[in-house]
């Protein structure tokens, strides 16, 4: 009888596990969905408008991935990221220049450069 009772209890406590498991993961997939990807659009990164932010719209954001793995490389000019990103949203005392990408997963693109002025790091920030 002890068996049977215990093979009994070791089947629900499996079933409970599978069935808050699976809700446990539909719940975390839905409330933290990444932002869609897209590729990096010059013109929109340049009119950037942090109003559309409010209403949910993170372009930059969603071109970050694109920026970076095929625009954006370690070594390359300061020019060269004006060129393409603009002179940068804030100022700082670092030798960085900074992009707003107003609260959408990150909040800022931060691109430092060495005394050669040659990118040697690019961060997305959260605080």
């Amino acid at each position: 009888m002890k068996n049977w009772i215990v093979g009994f209890l070791s089947v629900v406590g499996v079933f409970t596990l599978a069935v808050v498991g699976f809700f446990g993961y539909i719940t975390l997939t839905m409330e933290f969905e990444p932002l869609p990807q897209r590729p990096f659009d010059q013109e929109e990164w340049l009119a950037f408008d942090t109003l559309e932010t409010q209403r949910g719209i993170c372009p930059r954001t969603e071109m970050l991935d694109d920026l970076s793995e095929n625009y954006l490389k370690i070594g390359m000019q300061r020019k060269a990221v004006i060129k393409i990103l603009g002179e940068g949203d804030t100022k700082n005392n670092r030798n960085c220049i900074d992009y707003s990408l107003n609260h959408c997963e990150a909040d800022l693109l931060s691109i430092c450069f060495n005394d050669a002025n040659l990118v040697t790091s690019k961060d997305a920030w959260s605080w």
